[in-house]
Parts: structure tokens; sequence; C-alpha cells
């Protein structure tokens, strides 16, 4: 079992790696075009099991919904692009989280993100994070940003906000273009092949070293 102060502990070199690997996978997305291909809606739509609605299996509804709401908060539907919702950034965090290819410390950090921020909400304002009202909730974001303990986790919302935004609509973000239609950007012919994908490229290139 992974315990909490391993996840607080996240090494730098760590960090970097993943910064650097998915750093350049998103360059590679805008040069080439790349894609693949994800069912989008196995992850996304709300399931019921033992007779309650349960929106993902990978956490529970309370930190699903904070994370949605902390996604809103740092990409606001302001009018001056596409919403969160419109790039579908929490089922393409979904998707991150299922990849195999993710060490499971990963996926954990964010589950436990959501959990600091609760837990940051009661002891600031002595009320669940899901109860404030919107702008005591920035606040809240504002200082998690800042924090020691939760700014990783704030940065790495940020980073796949972004990959949701930039990325082929085919990864399950970026619906209907609408990322790539707000910045003006031609995402070039052709896209690639089956067997091209990620994370089966990876494989692929593994496979051949």
């Amino acid at each position: 079992m992974i315990r909490q102060n391993e996840i607080e502990n996240i090494s730098r070199e760590r960090m970097s790696q993943w910064q650097f690997s998915r750093g350049e996978f998103l360059k590679t997305l805008a040069l080439f075009g790349l894609s693949t291909q994800i069912i989008a809606c196995s992850i996304s739509e709300d399931k019921e099991i033992d007779g309650k609605q349960v929106i993902t299996p990978l956490m529970s509804n309370q930190q699903a919904k904070i994370i949605q709401t902390v996604q809103s908060i740092l990409f606001p539907d302001d009018g001056n692009g596409p919403s969160v919702e419109q790039i579908n950034a929490f089922p393409y965090l979904l998707w991150y989280l299922q990849d195999e290819l993710i060490e499971p410390f990963e996926r954990k950090f964010f589950v436990l993100g959501a959990d600091w921020a609760n837990q940051e909400a009661q002891k600031l304002f002595n009320q669940p994070f899901l109860e404030l009202s919107p702008n005591i909730q920035y606040r809240t974001v504002e200082l998690l940003a800042k924090k020691k303990k939760t700014k990783l986790w704030v940065s790495k919302l940020i980073t796949l906000i972004f990959e949701a935004l930039l990325s082929d609509p085919s990864y399950g973000g970026n619906l209907d273009k609408v990322g790539w239609d707000w910045l003006s950007h031609n995402p070039g012919t052709p896209r690639s092949k089956e067997g091209y994908h990620y994370p089966e490229i990876i494989k692929t290139v593994r496979d051949e070293v």
C-alpha cells in the first residue's frame, strides 16, 4: 500500500521526468498531429453501482466533483475561450489516470489532492470545499497553488487541462476541435494510423529497442 507521506514527498527527479515525457509528447502532438483512439464514454458517463450514481470508479463522487470544480477555477468559462466542459477536461484526466504506463503513485496523487483541497477548506472556513461559495472556492485554490504540499497538484491539473485543450480530439479532450479553432491551429495531415497511437507507439518503440 502506498502511504500518504510517500505521495507528499514525490521527488523532484520524478516530477521532472513526468514534465519532460508529457511535455515532449505534447510537442509531438503539435508538430505531427498524432492521435489515438480511446472510448471516452466508458470513463465519463455516470454509472449506477448498488443503486448509487457513480461518476467514476477511480475515485469517490466527492473527489471527482472537487477536481471538476478546481478545473473550472483554473480554466474559467469567462467568454474568452472554451470551457473545461467543452474541452472535456475531466474525462481526459480520467483517461490519463487509466494509462498503464504511469506509476501507481500518480493515480493516488490526484485523488489525494482532492482530499487536501477539502481539508484546507475545512481548516480555513469550517466547511467542505463543495459547500463554499464560488469566491471562497477561488480563494482556496489560490492558497493551494502557493502551499508546498498542494502546489504540485494544482500545477499538474493545469498541465492536463492544456493537454485536453491542445491534443487530438480522439484522445477524449478538445471536443469538436474547439481548442484548435480557438487558437486557429492547423493540426496538419495525415493523422496517425492504427498501431501508431499513444500508448501503442511507446510499446512499439520499446519492442524495437
